[in-house]
């Protein structure tokens, strides 16, 4: 009678090394379309995002005025926008060093191509996490190694996903980022649960993605499931307790002027 083998407990060094040299590739080709897309926006809705954006910048006002699309993805843009306008005054010294003169963020055409392209670039990043994470999740449920790679494979394959990760700012990859993380958090927990665990560390990432997009505070659901499942007694009461008060803070944090 031969003995069950059980499944390993750790990923192996080169299954990891090898999501990494997905996700960089994956990285690789976004940045690549970017440069090549510059100074032409794809997308209207990308305004919704990037308009904001910009009148933060060069109005110094961080209050986004309206809420209709959560506050989170819109101070990415912006620190990109900074970032990237810092990037063409140092390189162009054409470009003057005053944050007024960024220019159009929308169509026709860029002001400052640059700029935009620092903030996709850093939605592309976001994007990636999306990919290094789905492995992790795959991993966590199936406990097979060559899933690490499957499904990441399969995500970037996907035309929609590999559209939005790179084409235009929008608030879905943002938000779909901040979902992975809260997943990818509740299943490590079923290896070794504490509170910052159970309670801290999900709510956090749950809180971040209901501030990127409103509806993916459901996201939030598994994290109360986890504690329920993993807690009993007034422990379980402490953690949901935490959970809660975090994914609020996280939340208030992100969107800081929805009260004030």
């Amino acid at each position: 009678m031969t003995k069950k083998r059980l499944p390993p407990e750790r990923l192996h060094l080169g299954w990891v090394l090898a999501l990494v040299a997905l996700c960089l590739v994956t990285l690789s080709v976004q940045f690549s379309h970017i440069s090549g897309s510059v100074p032409y926006p794809y997308h209207i809705d990308e305004e919704a995002v990037i308009g904001p954006a910009r009148k933060m910048l060069v109005t110094g006002n961080f209050d986004p005025s309206e809420f209709k699309y959560p506050s989170l993805p819109r101070y990415l843009a912006a620190a990109g926008l900074a970032v990237g306008f810092v990037r063409a005054a140092t390189e162009d010294s054409d470009v003057r060093p005053d944050i007024h003169q960024v220019g159009s963020v929308t169509y026709p055409y860029y002001g400052t191509p640059p700029a935009v392209e620092t903030s996709k670039q850093l939605f592309a990043v976001l994007s990636v996490i999306v990919l290094a994470m789905t492995g992790v999740i795959a991993w966590h449920l199936t406990r097979r190694p060559e899933t690490v790679i499957i499904g990441p494979a399969i995500l970037v394959a996907s035309e929609l996903f590999f559209r939005h990760s790179w084409q235009y700012l929008n608030v879905d990859i943002v938000g779909t980022c901040f979902v992975v993380l809260t997943l990818a958090s509740c299943l490590s927990m079923t290896t070794r649960s504490s509170v910052a665990r159970l309670a801290v560390v999900p709510a956090v990432w749950a809180g971040l993605a209901a501030a990127s997009k409103y509806t993916l505070g459901l996201v939030f659901l598994p994290v109360l499931l986890g504690i329920w499942m993993y807690q009993e007694g007034d422990r379980r009461i402490l953690s949901f307790g935490i959970a809660l008060a975090t994914v609020s803070v996280s939340f208030l944090i992100s969107m800081p002027f929805a009260l004030l």
